[in-house]
């Protein structure tokens, strides 16, 4: 699977990300948001309708976290302002 991108470099200034996660699974999207903060970034991904994971890199310190506890840190730490969101949807290759 490829990625297209449909949003990028959206403000966490202006964007509520746990409202667009249920925007998105509403709507059974396939693909990821990946969000960007100072030392900071993360990924939610829906693999497959219904489904969801996250990862987060916190590069200040030196964790990597995985699942559910990490999404509840990624919906706050995305209240932070100064970051960025950009959302992908899957396309299958071809």
């Amino acid at each position: 699977m490829n990625s297209e991108p449909i949003h990028q470099n959206l403000s966490t200034s202006f964007v509520n990300l746990e409202a667009l996660v249920k925007h998105l699974r509403g709507l059974q999207f396939v693909g990821s948001i990946h969000i960007e903060l100072s030392s900071y970034e993360a990924d939610i991904v829906f693999p497959e309708p219904d489904k969801i994971e996250a990862r987060e890199y916190d590069h200040s310190a030196g964790r990597t976290s995985h699942g559910m506890p990490a999404l509840k840190r990624i919906l706050a730490r995305a209240r932070e302002p100064f970051g960025r969101i950009s959302v992908y949807r899957s396309v299958p290759n071809g």
